[in-house]
């Protein structure tokens, strides 16, 4: 077994160095006004740059080897991190059957100045979109989030989009949205028609 300290048992020596973080945060302004506990810093600045500036003051006054800093922190920035939040699941809602020439007329006045059908535009052609792949018609730009997606263009994820385009895909560079569900399933009616 390797020996991780010079005079001390390993359970002392994270004391030191938690006591030693306290006071090294102290004393460089980094501890969170609210506490005295060494990893508030580490929640709101980042685990690295304290981690640096810890090892760094640490090893230099010889307290403990880097290695057991490494270990100490890794460990307790573990325990101290938050739990990710749970994201729900996404309810898909099948959009009620929509009527393709009622489609067509909102296609021309809300659509079409960004889309064509088969050519692009400041957006892509919509042609045959329903069963693509979101971000993968060759010879347009998307967005490195729309591309990076592995949703299909069905009609959940056109009602989806069509509501709100960033709760789908956070990052996309679409700010439109169409708030009737009526209108939403007269579009993507239309887009299904065009085969």
């Amino acid at each position: 077994m390797l020996d991780f300290c010079y005079t001390l048992p390993l359970k002392d020596w994270m004391q030191v160095w938690l006591q030693a973080a306290c006071n090294y945060a102290e004393v460089c302004s980094f501890a969170h006004e609210s506490s005295r506990e060494p990893f508030a810093y580490l929640r709101n600045q980042g685990f690295f740059t304290l981690f640096k500036k810890a090892a760094m003051y640490l090893s230099l006054h010889k307290t403990i080897p880097v290695f057991v800093i490494a270990c100490c922190f890794g460990a307790a920035a573990a325990a101290q991190a938050p739990a990710p939040a749970s994201t729900p699941a996404r309810e898909w809602i099948t959009p009620a059957t929509g009527n393709v020439q009622q489609g067509a007329a909102l296609y021309q006045t809300h659509c079409t100045a960004c889309h064509a059908i088969d050519s692009h535009k400041i957006g892509p052609a919509h042609r045959r979109v329903v069963g693509r792949r979101l971000g993968s018609l060759p010879g347009y730009t998307y967005s490195a989030e729309l591309a990076q997606s592995r949703l299909r263009w069905t009609p959940q994820t056109l009602n989806a989009w069509l509501e709100d385009p960033e709760a789908l895909v956070p990052g996309q560079r679409m700010g439109f949205a169409i708030e009737s569900a009526q209108d939403r399933a007269d579009l993507i009616a239309y887009l299904a028609s065009l085969r």
